[in-house]
């Protein structure tokens, strides 16, 4: 039997032999101008299919000649025309409009941009005081801004989106330099420094787009002065000139371009008839002609911005911890929380970084007022469950990506139409309560592998409302909460892997306690805050050893007594959010560790009455 070393995967990989370097065939195109003005549009398409290109959403305003970078689920549209800092993001595989990302290092039209699946690097453009040199780069998953990486070997502009990646080597070509400009500039992804000379276009050009494969990198079309159909190509691996492999179907500028590794493709821009919504395609392997493809949902022009998640410069094996180990070193797992709606923020979902103390920051909207919704999650994906808004009770559930800051799109339904829902699951089910006491018992799941709508569960040993919850890998529990006008001190249980009713945990050792929110590790649950059975607000802390029945046991307090505040956990850390009086106030403990718990900065909207969940809480954290 053969055996298989990393080295040779790594190889087959390279040399286009596994395909289309595991993509879906997913494309998608950002912006540009139709006259009289730029327009929003974002369009998807799939290189899998000659159908033409259909919406996908909409930028946060109209916008051209940005730069691009994508990993293979974020793509991010990066400065624009105005000039702007703004960097927009979008999740490839999910429709929807894009969301505020992160700034550049400064006001930037028209940078180059590429990814290798963790950092986002741009160079050149014009910048406020003209043509800039600045290379500025910044990593995906951060939501951080961009910081500076280097210079170019000479300012440039008019090459929005024409840089290049292998995933190792990343290059710069053409432009505008006080004239058109045939450089080509490389650096190293992962260290940062100043770009060298790799070689020279074929000719002067600006208004180029590029595609690339694991071992090339080509430029396509382009104005020499007039239109160019010119395909040129140079090998990442070893500098020197470009060489002409081919032509497109007509002279092209002004549009996109990106690729699947094996296939490239350019969307739209100019060709010798005007305006145009032409998508041609051409082989990267064998080179040659384009031909005829499909069609944009309309011509336009000025220098949009494309995605794939099958770019030839992301890598099968997520590129990053030998690469980059300044940032992994840093970049812990359960570094996200995301907090849900609630009554003063309808719409509205909160990013919190739980290895810091700063603030909360925004990471983008519900499709529906999700008031009082449940939130639950995995190690990528979080959902919203059910929700209230001013007429009536939902049973939608509503799902965003922690890697990827935008708006929240479809997941299915739960069994009833709730609000106050506890959610505790590990890395395959997210149980779900109908907290409408005191009339309603019902615990449904979804299974994270499939999207689609809950499926019955079991039932909770007496209705409850607002209950803290939490998990390990094989339990999940409801922590006291209310059954009308009566505070709740019992704890359920539910053995996640098998459907069926609650059974009896034990009791919170305090006494009665509703919304009593918090978060898990692998070992405990810890929960505070919440009215006591006197109506009163608590600033108790306690916690349960989840694998071990019985009441609960003082851990410490919160810095303030307050109620309707949300819970989050991260497996080390329990951090909660806001509270009654819309408060910003947020604290954090150590599970590990009893004592008082600490700052933790403030929410980034004053609120009350939301859920929260963390990305690596005790029933993944296992």
């Amino acid at each position: 039997m053969s055996i298989w070393k990393l080295s040779n995967v790594r190889q087959q990989k390279a040399s286009f032999s596994w395909g289309h370097n595991a993509g879906s065939g997913r494309c998608v195109i950002a912006g540009g101008y139709v006259s009289p003005g730029n327009v929003d549009t974002i369009d998807k398409f799939n290189l899998n299919s000659s159908a033409n290109a259909t919406d996908f959403g909409d930028l946060l305003a109209a916008n051209r000649e940005a730069g691009g970078a994508n990993s293979r689920t974020v793509g991010l549209f990066a400065g624009g025309v105005s000039p702007t800092t703004q960097i927009q993001s979008i999740v490839i595989h999910t429709d929807g409009n894009a969301a505020d990302y992160a700034d550049l290092t400064q006001s930037t039209k028209g940078p180059q941009g590429f990814s290798d699946n963790v950092k986002a690097i741009f160079g050149g453009g014009e910048g406020p005081s003209g043509d800039t040199n600045v290379i500025q780069s910044t990593f995906i998953s951060s939501f951080g801004n961009c910081v500076d990486f280097g210079d170019l070997t000479t300012a440039r502009d008019e090459c929005s989106d024409s840089g290049a990646t292998n995933g190792t080597r990343g290059i710069f070509s053409g432009g505008h330099a006080g004239g058109r400009s045939n450089v080509i500039d490389f650096i190293t992804n992962a260290t940062a420094g100043n770009a060298a000379d790799f070689g020279d276009l074929t000719a002067s050009k600006d208004g180029i787009k590029a595609s690339q494969s694991k071992t090339r990198a080509f430029t396509l079309g382009g104005s020499t002065g007039s239109g160019s159909s010119d395909i040129e190509m140079v090998n990442f691996a070893s500098t020197g000139n470009a060489t002409d492999v081919g032509d497109l179907d007509s002279a092209r500028q002004y549009g996109s371009a990106c690729d699947n590794s094996i296939v490239g493709f350019y969307a739209g821009g100019n060709n010798a008839g005007g305006m145009t919504n032409s998508i041609t395609t051409f082989n990267q392997i064998t080179m040659g002609g384009a031909t005829d493809f499909a069609d944009l949902s309309q011509s336009r022009n000025g220098h949009m911005v494309a995605f794939s998640d099958g770019q030839g410069g992301l890598s099968d094996f997520n590129i990053g911890r030998e690469e980059y180990p300044e940032y992994y070193k840093n970049a812990q797992t359960g570094k996200i929380a995301i907090l849900g709606p609630g009554d003063t923020s309808h719409f509205n979902i909160q990013y919190k970084n739980m290895h810091s103390t700063g603030n909360c920051v925004d990471f983008g909207h519900t499709i529906g007022i999700r008031r009082h919704a449940g939130v639950g999650s995995d190690k990528t994906t979080a959902i919203f469950l059910g929700g209230y808004d001013p007429s009536a009770y939902t049973n939608d559930i509503e799902t965003v990506i922690f890697s990827s800051k935008g708006n929240a799109a479809v997941w299915g339904d739960l069994t009833t139409a709730r609000n106050h829902s506890g959610a505790m699951g590990n890395s395959t089910r997210c149980l779900s309560h109908d907290a409408r006491a005191p009339s309603e018992v019902t615990v449904d799941y979804i299974t994270w592998a499939t999207k689609g709508n809950a499926q019955d569960f079991g039932d909770t040993s007496v209705s409850r409302s607002q209950a803290g919850s939490g998990a390990d890998a094989t339990r999940g529990y409801l922590y006291g909460g209310a059954t009308g006008p009566s505070e709740l001190a019992s704890i359920d249980y539910f053995t996640i892997a098998s459907t069926g009713n609650a059974t009896d945990f034990g009791d919170i050792g305090s006494g009665a306690q509703n919304n009593a929110q918090g978060g898990s590790s692998s070992t405990r649950g810890v929960h505070g805050g919440g009215y006591n059975g006197s109506d009163q607000k608590e600033n108790t802390i306690s916690y349960i050893t989840i694998q071990t029945t019985g009441d609960s046991t003082d851990f410490g307090d919160l810095t303030v007594a307050r109620a309707d505040q949300a819970g989050a956990s991260n497996g080390v850390r329990v951090g909660w959010f806001g509270g009654d009086g819309d408060q910003t106030t947020c604290d954090f403990v150590t599970i590990a560790t009893t004592g008082n718990a600490t700052d933790f900065g403030d929410t980034n909207i004053a609120g009350r009455n939301f859920r929260a969940t963390g990305e690596f809480h005790g029933g993944i954290n296992a």
